[in-house]
């Protein structure tokens, strides 16, 4: 059973889908183009004349082989007459003597072994010498490994090509431990300059905050100057932390209230088109129904009007 197995798979990796040497056809290229492939013939002798037509070095398995129409005249096909007097398209078979005589290549050589079967060769090869490697012949059983460090031979019955393979060996075993302790000096140099890396991308990245922090606060300062005189310290922070939510406090309700009752229209202009945080007319209404005076303020508020009163002109006077 295994013989007939090995048998088998040795047809079947011996398989060349196209026959011809140096001649690539396939079905999926000639797709469409009108090319039809023909099996080889029964004949023993016609089979032969096929074979040395197609020029390969390798073996054909006539069994799956195939050749294409290109490589025949019109001539060696039979005449269709029926579907050719009907209009039909007529179907190439070919005559019983007929014979590959065109677009044939003109002598053999290496180059047009398949690559299917070059592949075979060379895995026939890796696994002979895998073997070879795994159960050395007793010839060879007197070698010493690799690894082995080197040794003086002691008797005489050691070969003189062993001492040389040992003294390879060692030469190799040396030159191995150089490069493993050469390779592990790189990995560490590798090492350190990726954290030297590491270490100037970090303090790149915190030199630019830095830089960014400062532009920023250089900002804020010039802000704050420009607008101090103009906003409460409630609406700089408001503009500056844009803040959609302020928390006011009694002082800028009042400041707010003062504003408001110069000027309505002034008072919603800051508000809505040039964005000046000012709150809205429900929340100056709500806030200021809170408001309260204690007792005795009113008659405060009329000393001092009383004591500014004869300072000021007749109009003034008339108004107070």
């Amino acid at each position: 059973l295994l013989v007939i197995l090995l048998k088998y798979c040795e047809n079947v990796a011996s398989v060349s889908a196209y026959a011809v040497a140096a001649y690539p056809n396939y079905y999926r290229k000639t797709k469409g183009k009108g090319v039809i492939y023909h099996t080889f013939p029964v004949c023993p002798n016609r089979n032969k004349i096929w074979i040395s037509k197609c020029k390969r070095q390798d073996h054909i398995n006539v069994k799956y082989a195939r050749t294409c129409s290109d490589h025949f005249r019109p001539s060696d096909y039979m005449d269709d007459m029926k579907n050719r007097l009907l209009g039909l398209n007529q179907k190439k078979i070919l005559k019983p003597d007929a014979v590959p005589s065109v677009n044939l290549p003109l002598q053999d050589n290496g180059e047009d072994i398949s690559s299917r079967s070059e592949r075979k060769r060379k895995r026939s090869i890796l696994r002979e010498a895998k073997i070879r490697l795994k159960y050395p012949s007793p010839e060879k059983a007197c070698e010493t490994p690799a690894m082995e460090p080197f040794t003086t031979p002691t008797t005489e019955n050691i070969c003189s090509s062993c001492f040389e393979t040992q003294k390879e060996n060692a030469l190799l075993l040396e030159r191995i431990r150089f490069l493993e302790k050469e390779l592990e000096k790189t990995k560490e140099e590798t090492k350190k300059n990726q954290r030297k890396k590491k270490e100037m991308k970090t303090k790149a990245q915190i030199g630019r905050i830095l830089t960014e922090n400062k532009s920023e606060e250089k900002k804020l300062s010039r802000i704050e100057e420009n607008f101090k005189n103009i906003l409460t310290a409630t609406q700089l922070n408001a503009v500056i932390e844009n803040k959609s939510k302020i928390k006011r406090t009694a002082e800028d309700i009042s400041r707010h209230l003062i504003i408001r009752s110069i000027s309505r229209r002034a008072y919603e202009y800051w508000r809505n088109q040039i964005g000046i945080p000012l709150p809205s007319a429900s929340t100056l209404k709500r806030r200021r129904s809170t408001f309260s005076c204690r007792p005795g303020m009113l008659h405060d508020v009329l000393l001092v009007m009383q004591k500014t009163f004869h300072s000021k002109p007749e109009a003034e006077r008339v108004c107070i």
